[in-house]
């Protein structure tokens, strides 16, 4: 079974704490990655689906910090479905400005993705508090 986030899981991840930001938040999950995604994938594969958390980042209107948050976000989609990230802080400038400014396609986004992640054996069941959501090289 493959693991989702939820928008009250993006709402966990980001400094967002107005009732205004949490309900735009709640609505641009659901317009970008989608209410009931277990039923209605649209996305063919786990770095697809990640690639989608970090276009939140495009969406200046819910998001304070959003760099980071939907980092945080693709990162945590993967490690929940059995994939950790090994990203340097120059890589993660990389990805958060490439995707911030539009440069980046989605294809681009799946790539770096893919080429940064290790695939474990098993899903983690349970993502450990107080531990980052990438390795540090």
């Amino acid at each position: 079974m493959r693991f989702y986030l939820t928008a009250e899981h993006i709402v966990l991840l980001t400094p967002a704490s107005t009732a205004f930001e949490i309900k735009a938040i709640r609505e641009v999950v659901a317009e970008v990655i989608g209410v009931d995604q277990a039923e209605n994938d649209l996305y063919p594969d786990l770095f697809t689906r990640a690639a989608a958390y970090m276009s939140l980042l495009r969406d200046k209107r819910a998001i304070q910090d959003n760099g980071a948050t939907s980092l945080r976000a693709a990162a945590l989609y993967l490690r929940g479905n059995g994939t950790t990230l090994s990203l340097s802080d120059e890589e993660r400038r990389r990805i958060i400005e490439g995707v911030h400014s539009g440069a980046w396609s989605e294809a681009e986004i799946v790539t770096f993705l893919y080429d940064r992640a290790r695939i474990q054996t098993q899903p983690a069941p349970d993502y450990p508090r107080g531990r980052g959501l990438w390795d540090h090289d």
